[in-house]
């Protein structure tokens, strides 16, 4: 996210936006090319314990090793992105 933020001079949290936007919107097949795929696995395996109504019971559960914005995006993949808070 880094590179496309310096690429189009938009903050990295925006540009992060936009992703989820993207990704709930028109639904891809899968998050490759923006996550990697175990750090996703262990994403929806934390949303499924924990809900996506709140996303830091699954930071913390991951132990702070994905962002909060991996967490949204892969809360918008599974169609719950729409609603989360971050406490």
């Amino acid at each position: 996210m880094t590179t496309v933020s310096l690429a189009t001079g938009r903050a990295e949290s925006t540009v992060w936006g936009y992703l989820q936007d993207f990704i709930a919107e028109r639904a891809p097949a899968d998050l490759g090319a923006w996550l990697d795929p175990r750090a996703q696995a262990a994403i929806e395996s934390a949303l499924a314990t924990h809900g996506g109504g709140f996303l830091r019971p699954v930071f913390e559960a991951l132990g702070g090793s994905v962002t909060y914005e991996e967490i949204r995006a892969v809360a918008a993949w599974k169609g719950g992105g729409g609603g989360v808070a971050d406490s």
